[in-house]
């Protein structure tokens, strides 16, 4: 039997790794090294964890909307939601770094129609994301990420 992604700690390990040495090309080269993956916008979102308190930065889909920016947590296809979605949930005070440009957001996860139609826009620029909705259960989160000041709506 194939190990899932909550058991297989190599992978979670593996992923972990990856996403540091991301995070460092990233941050040394203002986004010129690892600020696209697949043609797909990269920033890098640190949030504060729901259970421990400490802030993690992970790279993820960035993409541009309006003021702010919308976040796909895709996770690869993987079948769970990625951990900063559960963080985003409970503390949705976060930092998107895009390019040199650091931001503080408000993230709100989207539901119903309007998720419906950010990810109709997200699959039309971004086709493999319609992959990775195939090969799940769950249904991939989107988040829009607004500036403080642009207050809830």
């Amino acid at each position: 039997m194939a190990p899932t992604w909550k058991t297989s700690r190599p992978i979670r390990a593996f992923a972990r790794g990856a996403a540091g040495v991301h995070r460092g090309l990233y941050r040394a080269t203002g986004g010129k090294v690892g600020g696209s993956v697949r043609g797909v916008p990269i920033g890098l979102l640190t949030t504060r964890g729901r259970k421990s308190g400490r802030l993690y930065t992970w790279p993820v889909c960035c993409l541009p909307e309006g003021d702010g920016l919308l976040l796909v947590g895709s996770a690869g296809g993987a079948p769970r939601n990625p951990g900063w979605y559960y963080n985003v949930r409970a503390n949705p005070e976060v930092t998107v770094e895009v390019g040199r440009e650091t931001r503080m957001m408000i993230a709100e996860p989207q539901a119903g129609a309007a998720r419906q139609a950010y990810w109709d826009r997200i699959v039309q620029e971004h086709p493999l994301f319609e992959g990775y909705q195939r090969k799940v259960t769950r249904e991939i989160p989107v988040v829009y990420l607004r500036p403080p000041s642009a207050g809830a709506d």
